[in-house]
């Protein structure tokens, strides 16, 4: 089986909805100026947003980080639902800065708004970044025009906000089924 089906087999999934529309996944890339990997949008074809449970506990005894314990959250596209749903969040969220959207969207969120994002370009692309939500007011309102993504994301690693997870979307996805 492969590891997202055996994630969404597990009984750790509270909610999920069917996939996405291509389409719809198109038109909020434009939008929002963004792009996501094959890999998430696979995902949200399979399953357009998830709510899921893990313990701490879960997670050490797989041999994961934490932060995957932390998170409680993967965001759909178009799924109508007010919690789960980037299409209805990105325009008034507080929990990520949109700014950062081309270069880092946001595909979950966890306790005190950390935030799962996806690296869309440069040396760390694809790489999924667990976010310190306690930090999140500090980059809240950050101008970053003109600076290099690669040196922002060194930045934000170096300050600890962001912290490496996975190698990929589907690295993560591997990392909950390890837990299920």
């Amino acid at each position: 089986m492969d590891p997202l089906e055996q994630f969404l087999r597990s009984g750790k999934i509270l909610q999920s909805f069917p996939g996405a529309d291509s389409a719809v996944i198109r038109a909020y890339e434009q939008t929002w100026n963004t792009r996501f990997s094959d890999s998430y949008k696979a995902f949200l074809a399979r399953s357009n947003g998830l709510r899921f449970g893990f313990d701490f506990d879960e997670a050490h005894r797989a041999g994961v980080s934490p932060a995957l314990a932390d998170m409680n959250t993967f965001f759909g596209i178009g799924n109508g639902s007010p919690h789960l749903d980037l299409a209805l969040l990105t325009p008034k969220m507080r929990f990520h800065n949109p700014a950062f959207l081309p270069f880092a969207p946001v595909l979950g969120l966890g306790g005190d708004f950390c935030t799962y994002v996806e690296i869309s370009q440069g040396k760390h692309l694809g790489r999924i970044m667990y976010t310190d939500g306690e930090m999140t007011s500090i980059y809240e309102d950050l101008d970053i025009r003109g600076q290099d993504v690669d040196a922002l994301v060194d930045g934000f690693i170096d300050d600890g906000w962001f912290m490496p997870v996975a190698a990929s979307f589907d690295d993560l996805i591997r990392l909950y089924a390890k837990m299920t």
